[in-house]
């Protein structure tokens, strides 16, 4: 397994509080001047990152303090996300009964 070297977690580090400023003043304006690849790159590597996070600890908790999501934000997202690998809502039902990943203990 590849390290990541200190500098990388750095400069993520910066992206992400970049991200998180970016974030704090968004509005429709702003929004709309992001390309929509730029953003689907973004969630894409999130998604991975997080997913290869999981096998090593699967009750890591999703979402920082400070970015907590609102269950509509949460709900607009998934049902993006699963109608793009068509998956439906039982199928998720049986993943989560198979790898009893259905519930997150320790939160952080």
């Amino acid at each position: 397994m590849t390290m990541i070297a200190g500098n990388s977690v750095e400069r993520m580090q910066h992206i992400s509080d970049e991200l998180q400023l970016w974030l704090n003043d968004l509005t429709e304006d702003r929004i709309s001047q992001v390309p929509d690849h730029l953003l689907q790159s973004l969630i894409t590597l999130s998604l991975k990152m997080y997913a290869a996070k999981l096998e090593d600890n699967e009750h890591l908790f999703p979402f920082s303090g400070e970015n907590a999501v609102t269950a509509t934000e949460l709900l607009h997202c998934v049902t993006k996300f699963m109608e793009a690998v068509d998956v439906e809502i039982f199928e998720l039902g049986m993943f989560q009964a198979w790898t009893h990943s259905s519930s997150l203990k320790n939160r952080a």
